[in-house]
């Protein structure tokens, strides 16, 4: 368990922010719509018109042609919606955007709510120009990592006035709008530079002639600025936000407050451990080490620490403790316990010596990770060093079958070549 979730009701919702907060109340982030840098708007003609162009494309390519309800896009949506039995896209148009983010901002997805979003778009679209929507859009849109509004994400991204965006500093926060998160490109640049794609092609399909400025604008190399920001436990913090969306695709957005599972003492204390551990190995270039820290009562995750260097730039976003990466030396502890259960036992000795194994791929030299042999060494030795050799041996004694079945029986799932 990671967090609990109670919904800000006390002030508007188009004013409330989101937070996280540890378990004893400690504020870890707020997500807030409205702060000093973001409340100046832009009239749209300030706006660069390949920029705007570029919105309408992504996210509502017939905003002009009708009256806050795209009825075409939402036969289509419904039938999808139908088929799968539940709601995964709404043809949401920009008063639909609109008026969810202001006044139903708490709501969860339902074929009932969208039925009052549809009425209230309607509603809006009647009071309100196309320009004036427009521009209201472009000054609130939520662009990811706590920032709102186009003004705003083109000086935090790119140290700019949003009339001076390149076509391609333009497309790609355009491709933003539509999950902040998924295409943030400080964290998933290959997945933003897709979402850029799929927006100049659909500047294409609206009559917008950017062929050539689109493979200009593809090999061009962006300079992208983290926005600061003050955060505590960020990796963890963001992956609770990231995994909320799923069930709350608004928490971006404001309007919740999220009390995490976090011992905030035992957080900073992972840390400066890590950060001590880190010192230590410098030397056999380890840079970086997560740790998760979970009670086994409940399963609540007390500390966790993704990385040390989150403002590093990109790298310093990748969550350590989340990726995907090769196993290693933690799948040595289930070796060793089949070997227990084979009549091995901690003071068996073991040559840590140079071998050799003959493979369809050719001759393979198991090696050490500091390229070093220790000669005789028992079970217990080979184990606690973690030393690779005898590890490789035991491996080739007891033999893969036996040992994928052991994985297996504690949960670890996949094919061993």
């Amino acid at each position: 368990m990671l967090w609990s979730i109670i919904p800000v009701t006390e002030t508007p919702p188009v004013f409330s922010s989101t937070r996280i907060l540890a378990a004893d109340g400690t504020l870890l982030y707020e997500v807030s719509a409205y702060d000093g840098r973001t409340t100046q708007p832009v009239t749209l003609d300030k706006f660069p018109p390949l920029f705007v162009s570029a919105v309408l494309a992504a996210e509502d390519s017939r905003f002009y042609r009708h009256h806050g309800i795209d009825w075409r896009a939402l036969i289509r949506a419904t039938r999808d919606n139908l088929l799968r039995r539940r709601v995964v896209g709404g043809a949401s148009t920009i008063e639909q955007q609109l008026v969810k983010n202001f006044y139903f901002r708490d709501r969860r997805r339902s074929f009932i709510q969208k039925a009052r979003e549809l009425i209230a778009a309607r509603w809006w679209s009647l009071t309100q120009t196309k320009d004036e929507t427009l521009e209201i859009y472009l000054n609130t849109v939520y662009l990811g990592n706590n920032v709102f509004g186009a003004p705003a994400a083109a000086r935090e991204y790119f140290h700019k006035d949003v009339g001076d965006l390149s076509l391609s500093e333009a497309t790609l926060l355009a491709g933003m709008i539509g999950a902040p998160s998924r295409y943030d490109p400080l964290t998933h640049l290959s997945a933003a530079k897709a979402r850029q794609k799929y927006v100049f092609e659909r500047m294409k399909t609206m009559g917008i002639d950017v062929a050539d400025a689109e493979g200009a604008a593809a090999n061009v190399a962006l300079s992208i600025f983290p926005p600061q920001d003050n955060i505590r436990a960020p990796h963890f913090v963001f992956r609770v936000l990231d995994e909320l969306q799923e069930k709350i695709p608004d928490v971006w957005s404001g309007g919740y407050t999220i009390t995490t599972t976090l011992d905030s003492d035992l957080e900073m204390q992972a840390a400066a451990s890590v950060e001590r551990r880190l010192y230590k190995l410098a030397e056999s270039n380890v840079t970086d080490a997560a740790l998760i820290a979970v009670e086994p009562q409940t399963g609540n995750v007390l500390a966790y620490i993704g990385g040390l260097n989150w403002r590093d730039g990109e790298s310093g976003k990748i969550n350590m403790a989340k990726v995907a990466r090769q196993p290693g030396s933690a799948l040595k502890p289930f070796l060793y316990e089949l070997a227990l259960m084979k009549n091995f036992t901690p003071a068996t000795v073991i040559a840590d010596l140079p071998v050799r194994f003959e493979t369809e791929r050719g001759s393979y030299y198991p090696r050490n990770y500091n390229f070093k042999y220790y000669g005789p060494v028992t079970v217990r030795e080979a184990l606690g060093s973690s030393l690779n050799i005898p590890a490789v041996k035991i491996l080739n004694e007891i033999g893969i079958s036996g040992f994928a079945n052991t994985l297996a029986r504690f949960g670890v799932a996949g094919k061993l070549p």
